[in-house]
């Protein structure tokens, strides 16, 4: 026995929806299928040893599954037909059996038959079917009654049907309802009680019955003190086999007690006992009227006293129903108080009639019950209301409680009770750009989403369904619609766990035209059941960028761009990988500590991390706030937390140098986890193509126009007053982070992210000391690790030998020449000599696109500096550019460096290139070997293309 296409998982509970769920039968009526729909299992095996030779029975629980409804019909010779639609009907649920002995030519055969879930209706030849949902609570009783042959040879023929050669029927019932079940081998009677106790004033009880017996079921044997009468439990289902209300009724006041059977030993007897009898099958009933006196009480919806209840949700508006904005519409029509919930009546009912309940509130709450009337009959009637509850700041706010209602007679000292459950619940639909439900768009937000002509999602948290219709989506220029057509949005099923909602953007990538915009939506419940809202999602034309740590950037360009924060877990590999390799030294030559203890800082999942600005020498006091008096238009995080996510940043309309930073909102202290040079510019640089003139280096190298950070191109060629607008940024040999040249630094105001003044940070334990050449420890506070470095970018090391701790001690260059960590922050590793060019690295500050010059370009472009007149090469003053560490003629004499990638392991110091004289004679290409300062000197950055990226660069610049 195989059980095909079952889903493989279901909800918990059903939808509250009227049309899945019969709350006053408590039983389903639909399928309440979970949203995103499960996943289906194609074959499930049910089959197991038989106990009797010619009986199989199998149980087998299945999760809800939509059958939709779909009429099938019987052959000739009883087998039921596919419908028409193969596809559909493949993908049903459905049975295949396998039975032996069904071909008599082949009594060992195999053969299968499939069964599927179908309602019969009629008798015989003129019986129509129709398809059959699987409901949760229902049992699904198929029995084959006849094989006239055999079957299909195999599963898969079986499967594509028709049944031919047997007939079966399936039986459904809600167990809901049905607690005492019989079943003879074909067919069931349930009932859902079978002893009722009426008392000395008699009543009415009742019990719901089904059989599958075609006649249908009788009730007999029941003495002429009870009367009985049978009508269907749904008024649409008549069939014999539908389920019945009996309702058993004593009219007669006793002084003495009585029961039927007169006598226990006779409950199964059929002459002396009354029994519900469907074909063969009998469920006996008992039946007891007492001399005492009946203390009930029972809780209603209606004056008639004939629906139950358990449960009432007062509307969210109280007793503020009716004001402005405050009401419940439903087919255009505006609901009374009473109609849509907001004041709620119920009645009580007590035996005897004049016992008045007393109400007694598990809790504190703010629900007003007050008593309206007593009636006859012992109904008391009562109203229920409370405050509006959608004036404070939580959208989906609930209150509930349970109040027990008791009535006691006093003379007998008897009692009895009832409960009644009270919920006032908040309906909404939340928009919220992100999946986590964090970021409400119904408040000001930085976030934004990408014109690139993909699908973008915003998510909607709601426990009441909603609509969702576009209002308008103008650019800001006006030039057209920044989102594709949006066709009006129905949610039927919500969810307060959020369900996206999906529009797609405009393609503004490829042409540029409209830049930046907003789509405003309205999001209103069909039933008035909360206010309609107006919402806005920011769409910008922005250029993903390739990881860098410098960006350049034209002032007043209409496009933003996106800053991809994995350059953190980038630079976390990469160092790694130096560390690893530096870990299996040891002595003098290993790391002055255990390798964790130089970790880098990674950017988990879950880390929801902010950006900021460090510092700025932009100030522009008219902006409007603190990101656009730094220099910048736009400055946010985008995409959530994590690796995956992005900085955007869109330039002001001044030049100048922006450094940012984000910090961890994981990691204790909140660290700096990685900075980036926004490098503002009038023009973007240029590329010149510079001519070998001597030396061995290649024969061309392609050299940017600026320094690196400059305000201006190289142009002034050793003299002017404003030569310091051509210096830029100088770093570190190794670092990533910009520092000004020592004029730049004298002639320009620096600020902090609030606009306050900002200064720059010494790290050093005294003038011009050398700590650390023996002894690793002596240099803390004196230099920093890579980590620290990257958590303080706007800390220099001053006065020292080297910047990074890893490379201590270093009295003698075979304490470091080995180490990764030494030789590789600015050139990747590639061989064993660490003077072949490996690579642009994550430490590397040039943009995307361009690398710190290598040793070999370095010697093509000192010989073209010293032909200047020929080259048309230009360099500025270098005694202004100054030789490092914010100092300015202290080192004995004014010389200009200009980096180079490769370390040497033979010296201390990296490569570089340098000018002592101003002149085209002050310029060759060696490594400072006897100067105190040596990587602690700053160095000006000069780069060059990179040869290993193979798009173009100027692609990701915005205009």
């Amino acid at each position: 026995m195989f059980f095909y296409n079952t889903n493989a998982e279901g909800r918990v509970s059903p939808f509250e929806n009227e049309t899945y769920w019969d709350k006053a039968n408590r039983k389903a009526k639909q399928p309440s299928i979970p949203v995103p729909a499960p996943t289906v299992t194609e074959k499930t095996d049910r089959t197991s040893s038989i106990a009797e030779e010619k009986i199989l029975l199998r149980e087998m629980y299945v999760p809800e599954a939509v059958n939709t409804p779909a009429d099938a019909t019987q052959g000739a010779n009883g087998e039921t037909l596919p419908e028409n639609n193969t596809e559909n009907y493949l993908k049903r649920p459905y049975i295949v059996v396998g039975l032996t002995g069904a071909d008599k030519s082949r009594p060992d055969k195999e053969t299968f038959f499939r069964i599927d879930y179908l309602k019969r209706t009629g008798v015989e030849a003129d019986a129509t079917y129709e398809y059959l949902p699987l409901l949760r609570n229902h049992r699904y009783l198929v029995n084959i009654t006849a094989v006239g042959g055999p079957g299909f040879d195999t599963e898969e023929d079986a499967k594509k049907g028709p049944a031919a050669n047997i007939m079966y029927n399936v039986v459904v019932w809600s167990e809901s309802t049905m607690s005492n079940v019989q079943y003879d081998g074909q067919y069931m009677l349930g009932v859902s009680a079978d002893h009722f106790t009426f008392y000395r004033e008699g009543g009415s009880l009742t019990a719901k019955v089904q059989t599958s017996w075609p006649e249908g079921f009788t009730v007999e044997g029941l003495p002429a003190w009870i009367g009985y009468s049978i009508e269907p439990s749904d008024p649409d289902k008549t069939a014999p086999t539908d389920e019945k209300t009996v309702t058993f009724t004593v009219t007669e006041h006793v002084d003495a007690s009585r029961m039927w059977p007169e006598k226990p030993e006779d409950a199964q007897n059929a002459l002396k006992a009354a029994y519900v009898k469907a074909g063969r099958m009998k469920w006996f009933l008992g039946f007891e009227q007492s001399k005492d006196i009946n203390v009930t009480l029972q809780i209603f919806a209606d004056e008639a006293c004939s629906q139950p209840l358990e449960f009432i949700e007062v509307n969210q508006y109280g007793e503020s129903y009716g004001q402005a904005g405050k009401v419940v519409t439903k087919d255009g029509h505006m609901l009374t108080a009473d109609e849509a919930g907001a004041r709620v009546t119920f009645y009580v009912k007590t035996e005897p009639h004049d016992l008045e309940p007393v109400f007694h509130a598990e809790a504190a709450n703010p629900f007003k019950i007050e008593k309206a009337v007593q009636l006859a009959g012992g109904i008391w009637r009562y109203t229920v209301t409370a405050p509006d509850i959608t004036g404070n700041t939580e959208y989906f706010d609930n209150f509930n409680t349970t109040y027990t209602l008791t009535v006691t007679h006093v003379e007998t000292g008897r009692s009895a009770s009832g409960k009644l459950s009270l919920l006032q619940k908040e309906y909404n639909a939340i928009p919220f750009f992100d999946e986590w439900l964090y970021q409400s768009l119904l408040v000001p937000s930085d976030n934004i989403y990408l014109m690139d002509g993909r699908q973008k999602r915003y998510y909607v948290k709601a426990n009441s369904e909603y609509k969702i219709e576009l209002v308008s989506a103008l650019s800001d220029n006006g030039a057209g619609d920044v989102i594709e057509t949006f066709a009006p949005f129905q949610e039927t099923h919500p969810s307060l766990s959020g369900k996206p909602v999906s529009f797609t953007a405009v393609d503004d990538i490829t042409t540029p035209r409209l830049y930046s915009g907003k789509a405003r939506f309205k999001i209103y419940s069909p039933d008035g059941l909360f206010p309609e809202r107006e919402f806005e999602v920011e769409l910008v034309s922005g250029i993903v960028q390739p990881e860098a740590n410098t960006y350049m950037l034209k002032a007043g360009a209409k496009q933003g761009i996106f800053i991809p924060v994995s350059r953190v877990n980038t630079a976390y590999e990469y160092y790694n990988m130096l560390l690893e390799h530096d870990a299996v030294l040891s002595g003098t030559q290993g790391l002055p500590g255990s390798r964790s203890d130089f970790m880098l800082n990674k950017l988990d999942e879950d880390d929801h991390w902010k950006v900021n600005i460090v510092w700025t020498d932009i100030q522009k006091p008219d902006g409007q706030n603190d990101i656009e008096r730094a220099g910048l238009s736009e400055l946010s995080e985008q995409g959530g937390s994590g690796p995956g996510s992005y900085i955007y940043l869109k330039p002001g309309q001044t030049p100048g140098n922006v450094l940012i930073e984000i910090k961890s909102g994981k990691i204790k202290g909140n660290p700096t986890l990685w900075s980036w040079h926004i490098w503002i510019v009038d023009k973007y640089p240029t590329v010149l193509e510079v001519g070998k003139y001597g030396g061995d280096g290649p024969e061309t190298v392609q050299l940017m126009s600026h320094l690196l950070g400059a305000y201006e191109a190289v142009h002034t060629q050793y003299g002017d007053n404003k030569a310091y607008r051509e210096f830029g940024m100088q770093y570190q040999w190794g670092r990533k982070d910009p520092f000004p040249a020592y004029d730049v630094r004298a002639q320009t105001n620096f600020y902090d992210g609030n606009g306050k003044a900002f200064d720059f940070l010494w790290e050093q334990k005294g003038d011009r000391a050398n700590y650390g050449l023996y002894n690793a420890q002596e240099a803390r506070g004196a230099a920093m690790t890579m980590k620290q470095s990257i958590e303080r970018p706007n800390s220099i090391v001053s006065h020292q030998s080297f910047w990074l701790y890893e490379c201590f001690p270093h009295a003698a260059v075979s304490n470091f020449k080995d180490r990764w960590v030494f030789l590789y922050p600015w050139n990747k590793p590639s061989s064993d000599n660490p003077e072949e060019v490996g690579g642009k690295t994550v430490f590397d500050p040039s943009p995307y696109g361009f690398r710190i010059m290598s040793q070999k370009e370095a010697k093509t472009l000192r010989y073209a500096y010293k032909h200047a007149n020929e080259s048309g090469i230009k360099t500025p003053l270098p005694g202004s550019v100054y030789d490092g560490s914010f100092l300015n003629n202290l080192s004995g004499r004014k010389q200009a460096f200009f980096a180079v990638a490769q370390a040497r392991n033979d010296v201390h110091a990296g490569r570089y290139l340098f000018n002592s004289l101003g002149s085209s004679s002050g310029w060759s290409e060696a490594s400072n070997t006897n100067a105190t300062y040596r990587r602690c000197m700053t160095f000006s950055i000069r780069p060059v293309i990179d040869p290993d990226v193979q798009d173009n660069y100027k692609k990701y610049l915005p205009e």
